[in-house]
């Protein structure tokens, strides 16, 4: 995430508090995982 982003990730989250970025990355780890899942089964 933090290669794709232009910004820093680390940063935005820790410094600004942006809870939004915070959401949008749980979402793309719970997305990857669930699409991980269907793979293995």
């Amino acid at each position: 995430m933090t290669k794709v982003a232009p910004f820093s990730v680390r940063k935005e989250i820790e410094e600004a508090q942006n809870t939004a970025l915070g959401i949008l990355m749980g979402s793309v780890i719970i997305g990857l995982a669930i699409i991980i899942a269907a793979a293995i089964t």
